[in-house]
């Protein structure tokens, strides 16, 4: 009798583990496209602040209007996409989607 209760108890912490893994797994999953996000975020901003072409001194380094108003609509989808990750680890896969079109949509100088 106390070996099947010992068994059960030990049955129920590694459950109780496995789900604790799980859980963990999905919070660094999450955390990890939070960084992504960041790095993306970070390479449009720089793309963003360039002067826009055409402006006066003609820049040899530019940045499109039309790319700018594309570059911050997909941060906005990939932030959103990353806070509803955060709710529902299905999710996780299409942050990384969204984070990977932003980062697409740099173009590269």
């Amino acid at each position: 009798m106390y070996r099947a209760l010992i068994a059960g108890a030990g049955l129920l912490l590694l459950v109780g583990c496995a789900k604790q893994t799980v859980q963990t797994h999905t919070i660094n999953t999450v955390a990890a496209a939070e960084i992504a996000l960041t790095a993306a975020e970070q390479l449009a901003l720089n793309y963003t602040k360039l002067p826009r072409c055409g402006s006066s001194g003609h820049p040899k380094v530019c940045s499109d209007k039309v790319t700018v108003a594309k570059v911050l609509d997909l941060d906005n989808k990939a932030y959103k996409a990353v806070q509803m990750a955060k709710s529902n680890e299905a999710l996780v896969d299409l942050a990384f989607t969204a984070i990977t079109s932003l980062m697409s949509a740099v173009p590269k100088s």
